[in-house]
């Protein structure tokens, strides 16, 4: 076969693959070391003045959220290590049934929040005492108070959280009030509750009979056991498996996996095979991971409708990073079938079909960019607002480790791709005449095997 001259095309790192990679840690990346809610927890003032009244950031002004809710417990005599463990449980039988306080007593006061997500918590009086670091060696709540021990910013984010206040010693109302967010982008919502001092509140112990139960003392109701949804839980795993391994994989077929144009046959046979069917295993990689990708879409659709009801699905960034996401893979495959006819032997390539392949080429790296922000949104979703604080942050870690351990595969992958070509004497940007030898190779090629060019030397 005699090799004809082609339009000019660049191999190796494309102005498109490195404005990818700059987008991908200028907007991924550094994002994770924002602060959610400096307005709010970072805040000096104290008392109710420390409570937003107004529209920060990118916070709407706070709403009240009745189902914020407060109950009063008692707590050890004598502090304990045990006790800094803001999600832990106590025994039913130090509920305080009413909204009541012993003056001078040391008491748990529960915090509930059905969307949770970090909290500014202040009291009239009294005395929150410092989490700090628990004492296994490696949990650590940070420093929370503030004004003498009368505000405390949550960090953390638990749907119930369990504060040791130490009631003051004068009969007097004490006045609590919550203020929290959802994400970086949430509304603030607050509420209050106030309880009055009893001096002749009964000990722990004699709680009377049929009164309402207290958190669980066996552990098995303990926040980070109230568990996520299941199908939130599998559309993690679907979605995994489809941004975090077919796809990519599937568009790095198309990359790494062929054979450089005019190149003879490998010596190994394994090699030779996955580049005579690189075209095939870029399709199946890619459909398998969409069709992945959306029952994982339809399991957060289902989740949602059952949590929140009708209308909330697009509520959160992360919804809307995962529609862009999921609109820009589904495009992919019709956007194929929409491709100008390759060029015949001898032809150059049309300026539609170059046109089509770098419209292919960058929609292929955008959908790749905006599902590693989905997936980082995701799993801070799944650690502030579905309750699975723990899960969602080990998913996140896991997530973040595995996409540095792609970048670095795919920096060794160019290296051999750049050596390969070095070596064949393959221009990476084109030779003098601005132009490649290329033995009717397709840069994109046919959904259809016989449109697959012929590779040089024997078989």
């Amino acid at each position: 076969m005699v090799p004809s001259r082609r339009a000019p095309r660049r191999s190796g790192v494309t102005s498109t693959d490195l404005a990818a990679f700059a987008a991908l840690f200028a907007i991924c990346f550094p994002a994770r070391t924002a602060v959610a809610h400096p307005s709010l927890v970072e805040s000096s003032l104290c008392g109710e003045d420390a409570h937003p009244t107004v529209k920060r950031a990118a916070h709407d002004a706070p709403v009240v959220d009745n189902d914020i809710s407060f109950a009063m417990y008692y707590a050890a005599e004598q502090p304990t290590d045990d006790e800094m463990v803001p999600d832990r449980t106590v025994p039913g039988e130090w509920a305080i049934n009413a909204a009541e306080y012993k003056p001078g007593a040391r008491h748990t006061l529960v915090v509930r929040i059905p969307d949770p997500g970090e909290f500014l918590i202040t009291a009239t009086a009294g005395i929150f005492r410092e989490l700090g670091s628990h004492d296994d060696g490696r949990t650590n709540y940070g420093a929370g108070t503030g004004c003498g021990g009368a505000r405390y910013n949550l960090r953390e984010s638990w749907r119930t959280t369990l504060l040791v206040w130490t009631a003051p010693e004068t009969a007097e109302t004490v006045r609590f009030k919550v203020t929290t967010a959802t994400g970086k982008h949430g509304g603030f919502r607050n509420n209050a509750a106030s309880f009055v001092a009893n001096g002749n509140l009964p000990p722990p112990g004699s709680t009377p009979a049929g009164a309402p139960p207290g958190p669980p003392a066996s552990g098995s109701g303990s926040v980070h056991d109230e568990g996520m949804n299941g199908k939130f839980v599998a559309h993690g795993w679907f979605m995994a498996a489809a941004w975090a391994v077919m796809i990519p994989f599937g568009i790095f077929s198309a990359r790494y996996a062929r054979s450089p144009p005019g190149a003879p046959p490998s010596r190994s046979d394994a090699v030779e095979t996955v580049r005579r069917g690189w075209f095939k295993l870029h399709v199946w990689l890619n459909s398998i991971g969409l069709v992945s990708a959306l029952i994982g879409g339809l399991l957060s659709y289902s989740a949602v409708e059952e949590e929140l009801g009708d209308g909330m699905h697009l509520r959160s960034a992360h919804a809307y990073w995962g529609v862009a996401t999921l609109l820009l893979g589904i495009n992919q495959p019709l956007n194929a079938f929409t491709r100008p006819p390759a060029p015949g032997p001898g032809e150059e390539k049309s300026k539609e079909r170059r046109r089509w392949e770098k419209v292919h080429r960058f929609l292929a790296w955008a959908a790749l960019m905006l599902s590693i922000v989905a997936m980082d949104t995701g799993t801070e979703a799944a650690m502030n607002v579905w309750g699975a604080p723990k899960g969602g942050k080990a998913a996140n870690s896991a997530y973040i480790a595995w996409v540095w351990m792609v970048l670095l595969a795919t920096c060794i992958a160019e290296v051999f791709r750049w050596r390969e070509r070095q070596r064949l004497g393959i221009p990476m940007w084109g030779d003098a005449e601005g132009r490649t030898m290329n033995r009717n190779f397709v840069e994109l090629s046919e959904i259809e095997g016989e449109d697959e060019p012929e590779r040089a030397g024997p078989r």
